[in-house]
């Protein structure tokens, strides 16, 4: 008789190893199955945390490698039956294209453009000026900002088409994401150059009110800061924009509060601050200030979202805003 020994577990055949371009398939299906092409999957993908180290698990070299594959095969019918699975939606809650920065940003705005025009004549002395001396002053800031506008609209248009072409063009994430970054930087930089150079020909254009306009590094400062607000706002991030022009409007108000609280009795060593200020760097730092340190920090933050492809994929993709925060990607 013989003896049956021991199973040897070792030789039991091994489970099918398990997809994961499926189960990535199956968790993003509404994303992949409305997708056009597979640029839009790819910016979807990536908007939901998955990068070029996540498409290397799956087999591939990047997202749009893999955003490829995942075109192919999707069924286009209907999200596959799994029990107990709901696919989530594509982008989850898409938050809407803004066309700008809500009521908030739009009284920021109108804040930061009165006090750029007006607000060094109302520092000037305990007399308001009058409305001859204002309007004189508030010209040539005035005409440089309308001249700006046109140039500022050209670059924030081609800053937009470059990206979107980029999507084809590009084989990762990481090289879309350098070329983007550095197309953003040039479209700033041709900003600022236009800009400065509407403000030098409005302030030589208007000579007789040169004396009392806001010293030109302040207007182009407030440019700069309306410049990237709006760039940040029409790409879905109008939350930084709004609240970089609300820190600038608190910049412009406190000291001008102070100025004016000074008046009361028994309060006049309020105003000595900003008149050790002003008195020490002219009265220009007060506006120079306020807009250059948050047009710094809105730079900073353009340069950091806005080369995501997620920014620049479809109207219904989800933007940057709603992108993972422990996204990471491949330097």
């Amino acid at each position: 008789m013989l003896s049956s020994g021991p199973a040897d577990i070792s030789a039991a055949p091994a489970g099918p190893r398990p997809d994961p371009v499926r189960a990535l398939l199956r968790d993003h299906h509404a994303l992949c199955a409305g997708a056009v092409d597979p640029l839009e999957i790819a910016a979807g993908l990536e908007a939901h945390g998955v990068t070029d180290r996540t498409a290397a698990d799956c087999g591939h070299r990047d997202v749009f490698s893999l955003a490829e594959e995942l075109h192919a095969r999707v069924e286009r019918g209907g999200p596959p039956a799994v029990a107990g699975h709901v696919p989530p939606a594509a982008g989850g809650a898409c938050p809407a294209r803004p066309g700008g920065g809500g009521v908030l940003g739009a009284l920021a705005g109108l804040w930061l453009l009165g006090y750029g025009l007006f607000g060094d004549a109302l520092r000037r002395g305990h007399r308001l000026p009058g409305a001859h001396a204002l309007a004189a002053g508030a010209a040539p800031t005035a005409l440089a900002l309308a001249c700006a506008v046109a140039p500022a609209a050209w670059c924030a248009h081609a800053f937009a088409g470059y990206a979107r072409r980029r999507l084809t063009g590009s084989r990762s994430l990481a090289e879309f994401h350098g070329r983007v970054r550095r197309a953003l930087l040039a479209s700033v930089t041709v900003f600022l150059g236009v800009l400065c150079a509407c403000v030098a020909l409005a302030r030589s254009a208007l000579p007789a009110a040169g004396a009392a306009a806001p010293p030109a590094l302040a207007a182009v400062a407030l440019g700069s800061l309306l410049f990237l607000a709006g760039l940040c706002t029409a790409h879905g991030t109008a939350r930084p924009a709004r609240a970089a022009c609300l820190a600038a409007c608190a910049a412009e108000a406190v000291p001008l509060a102070a100025l004016l609280a000074a008046r009361l009795p028994g309060c006049s060593a309020l105003d000595r601050p900003v008149t050790w200020l002003t008195d020490a760097h002219g009265p220009a730092v007060v506006p120079l200030v306020a807009c250059a340190v948050p047009a710094f920090a809105l730079l900073v933050h353009a340069v950091t979202v806005l080369p995501r492809a997620a920014v620049h994929g479809r109207g219904d993709l989800p933007t940057a805003s709603a992108a993972h925060p422990s996204e990471e990607h491949a330097p």
